[in-house]
């Protein structure tokens, strides 16, 4: 057998990459600590009993454990036949584990007695059931049973931490080692959360049983299935870009998958495995059948970028665009994910974690589940409380002022950030709440839970969101296909009437993406300007309308955000620069019906009206009793569209406190070979009046602002920096 120097690929030997001596990361244990290590360690559990004596949120989190241990329904009396329900598997399985923590932390045998017999019911059914006959050994496949994996290590763990009969041992291991079969049944084979959240079930499981082969497949990949699966270590190298955000690049997504991560860096580290600080080199080319292509550079990062680029994605009050399938409207709403920032903060010590646990705290004034802290609200914070060492955190202070690094490559100066691989931007005209801001996405449409959106674009100004993403109430949502992966669903051009790559064609699906066709969707950054009187950014795209040239400059200032949106294309064509706008935008009284005809996106939209925009024009509104203004630079043949869209979904999005408000569609349309949108957005403040005109070089554009005396000019040339005064 070769040695390779260096890390191989699963193309390169599989052989060799699947064997327990094969270590090139240095992450294989040699041995293991006294049990329990994979939930939690004897020092946790310690800390936890001593925190029952008087702490008001342990005991509150105790008293929620010790009722989710009562078999109410008898469901450990039925006959073994019962189990081929899936709820029933699900029950069992929690009385087992739930029973078998409240049993280290009392030292009640009922609690033993209860666990045991729950795990014996559930190993004997599961020994005696093929994973194809049932759909899943515990739930019912897919992500569930990834999930329950998780649970089925952990309650292995804290029982053998008693020791058990030999019967039971060769029962509960030959359970664990079924549960292979599960693991190996994921369809989801490389890339993505369903891959992080299988090898991590398997990885709890492999801890449980000390089992040094079944670690080094969750860690490094396996054979196991009908291909190569990939471990946890590619994740780390490159599913996690080098700015820190996750590949599929929306930030719901990125917290799921890092809840996962954070599960299999907690048991490895309760097992002696630092994975928390270990610093893994990125990848560097595709390993087998990469779901995504963003590689390198040659450097190495920790898992902690994934636990700070959040931060740098929001708007100042710490509000988050929703675009795509994100769901998560502030990062204050992390904590759904449980307790990913508490153990962050154990493994990092990292003051803004402790400032974002302390806000979830402050701002939410009621919750499912009283005086219990916020990341213990779901429904694994009665079994995860044990996990957290600290019972307060620090006062911290964090802000977006200080400059820093993300990850590898991405970079926060002078109050605004740049995610080149992540492929967003936030340019923001202060460091505080208020503080006029715009997000702008360039990326790529690389993954199933993205929309048709290249360069959408987010304003963000007084600590309100004055345009938003499509709200929707999940896959199931009837409007999911039809309104949210449409381009004129978002904020961008939508050119022709027609959604953007990959979404070009009349499709049934709602997980389309450019790798499964041979085009790229990449977008490109031309431009990240920081400074102190304002930031810049621009972006183009020429990979999602063929013939067509997006390109678009954002700047902000103290006063608010300047859009101007150019697009070129190679003949005459209808250009529709489109804003959906919170609050409840008055149409114009001089406005003509119109209707926005059939086409998909454009069928939902109703009532509409359309004036000539040959001059400037404001337009003037409230959103949350705040006055919001956004000026529009007239010019020949544009005309401006009002529209009704659909209802946003009226359930909050995650982290989101405000009540939710209308939206109103607004449209700019123009039949040009070529042609520039120019916007300004501000509460209370900016110009009256907006005019462009051409610089003194080809494709050099001046933008000039009025109010009163005073005059803002702009200077946005083809080539080159971003000038204001």
């Amino acid at each position: 057998m070769p040695v390779y120097p260096g890390p191989i690929s699963p193309r390169c030997d599989p052989q060799l990459l699947g064997q327990v001596d094969h270590d090139p990361f240095g992450v294989m244990p040699a041995t293991f600590p006294r049990r329990p290590h994979v939930l939690v360690t004897p020092e946790l559990l310690a800390i936890a009993k001593d925190r029952l004596k008087s702490c008001a949120w342990a005991k509150a989190c105790f008293a929620r454990l010790q009722g989710n241990c009562v078999d109410k329904e008898s469901i450990l009396d039925r006959s073994l036949e019962s189990l081929k329900d899936v709820k029933v598997r699900g029950t069992v399985l929690s009385l087992a584990l739930r029973n078998a923590l409240s049993f280290l932390l009392t030292r009640e045998r009922v609690h033993r007695d209860i666990a045991v017999k729950a795990f014996r019911t559930l190993s004997t059914y599961g020994t005696q059931t093929p994973v194809s006959a049932a759909g899943g050994l515990v739930a019912n496949g897919g992500l569930a049973e990834s999930h329950a994996l998780l649970m089925a290590g952990h309650t292995f763990d804290l029982l053998a931490t008693e020791g058990l009969s030999d019967a039971d041992d060769l029962l509960f291991r030959s359970f664990l080692k079924a549960t292979r079969a599960a693991s190996n049944a994921c369809g989801h084979y490389t890339c993505g959360n369903h891959n992080t959240w299988s090898q991590t079930g398997r990885l709890a499981v492999a801890l449980a049983l000390e089992d040094r082969q079944e670690i080094h497949n969750a860690l490094y990949g396996c054979a196991g299935g009908a291909r190569w699966r990939y471990g946890l270590i590619h994740q780390f190298r490159h599913d996690i870009l080098a700015d820190g955000m996750h590949w599929e690049r929306t930030p719901g997504y990125h917290f799921y998958s890092l809840m996962g991560l954070t599960y299999a860096a907690d048991a490895a580290c309760n097992s002696g495995i630092d994975l928390w600080h270990k610093e893994f080199p990125m990848l560097q080319q595709d390993d087998l059948a990469d779901a995504h292509r963003a590689y390198g550079p040659r450097a190495a990062k920790t898992l902690k970028a994934a636990y700070d680029a959040p931060f740098y994605l929001t708007f100042g009050n710490g509000d988050l665009s929703l675009l795509s399938d994100s769901s998560l409207a502030n990062i204050r709403g992390a904590w759904v994910w449980g307790v990913v920032y508490n153990k962050a903060y154990e493994a990092y010590g990292d003051p803004k974690y402790a400032w974002l646990l302390n806000r979830m705290e402050k701002e939410y004034s009621t919750r499912t589940h009283p005086g219990i802290p916020m990341p213990l609200q779901p429904d694994r914070g009665d079994i995860d409380f044990v996990r957290v060492k600290h019972e307060v955190y620090p006062r911290a202070r964090w802000s977006l002022v200080n400059d820093a690094t993300v990850g590898l490559v991405g970079r926060h100066e002078q109050g605004s950030t740049c995610l080149p691989v992540y492929g967003a931007s936030v340019v923001r005209g202060g460091t505080d709440a208020a503080a006029p801001a715009a997000f702008v996405y360039y990326g790529p449409h690389i993954a199933g839970h993205q929309h048709p959106a290249a360069l959408h674009a987010d304003i963000h100004i007084g600590g309100l969101r004055l345009t938003d993403a499509p709200r929707l109430k999940g896959y199931n949502d009837p409007q999911y296909l039809t309104w949210g992966r449409t381009t004129v669903g978002n904020n961008t051009v939508v050119v022709d009437g027609a959604s953007m790559f990959p979404y070009d064609f009349a499709t049934d699906s709602i997980y389309e993406c450019d790798r499964w066709r041979d085009q790229i969707s990449d977008g490109e950054l031309i431009a990240f300007q920081p400074g102190q009187r304002f930031s810049a950014v621009r972006v183009s795209n020429r990979n999602v309308y063929p013939g067509v040239i997006l390109d678009r400059t954002l700047v902000a200032s103290a006063e608010g955000v300047l859009d101007v949106y150019r697009v070129t294309a190679d003949r005459p064509r209808q250009f529709d620069y489109v804003w959906h706008c919170v609050g409840g935008i008055l149409f114009p009284k001089d406005g003509q019906p119109l209707d926005l005809g059939s086409a998909r996106g454009y069928h939902h939209l109703h009532n509409g009206c359309q004036v000539s925009l040959r001059e400037s024009r404001i337009l003037e509104w409230q959103v949350s009793g705040r006055s919001c203004r956004c000026v529009l630079a007239g010019g020949t043949g544009k005309h401006l569209i009002f529209a009704e869209e659909p209802l946003p979904n009226e359930a909050k999005q995650l982290g989101e406190l405000s009540s939710i408000q209308e939206r109103k569609t607004v449209i700019q349309r123009i039949q040009a070979k070529e042609s520039w949108f120019a916007t300004f957005w501000s509460v209370n403040t900016g110009p009256d009046c907006l005019l462009v005109k051409k610089g003194p070089k080809a494709g050099d554009l001046i933008v000039e602002g009025t109010r009163g005396r005073r005059r803002i000019r702009w200077e946005l040339p083809d080539q080159g920096a971003v000038s204001f005064r």
